[in-house]
């Protein structure tokens, strides 16, 4: 189940943390994972949390950003959902992965 997952990741992140030599790149993706758990059960205030960690991780982190906008515009936080999603689509400018520029500029859309 989704709070099954849930649940894990946030398990997989307290032993990584206690444990230590996780790369920072790997803790940023539980992370990232993690608030699309939380995405799933509508829980946008804890998305917003796991992906503000997650990018803190790793500010390239493109799920991250992209959830945390989703997130903002799920909650009803349109300005900050615009300003993260605009942050997204200028740090996609030039980019070559065109699935992800077209999943930022429909959410964009729907601001």
């Amino acid at each position: 189940s989704v709070a099954d997952s849930l649940r894990w990741f946030s398990k997989g992140i307290w032993i990584a943390d206690r444990v230590g030599g996780v790369s920072a790149e790997k803790l940023s993706i539980l992370y990232s994972n993690r608030a699309l758990a939380e995405t799933k059960l509508s829980k946008w205030t804890d998305v917003i949390t796991s992906c503000d960690m997650a990018l803190k991780l790793n500010p390239d982190n493109f799920k991250a950003q992209y959830r945390k906008a989703a997130a903002f515009f799920e909650a009803g936080r349109l300005a900050e959902a615009a300003s993260d999603v605009d942050q997204l689509l200028e740090g996609l400018s030039g980019t070559t992965n065109s699935i992800r520029k077209k999943e930022a500029e429909e959410l964009r859309a729907k601001i």
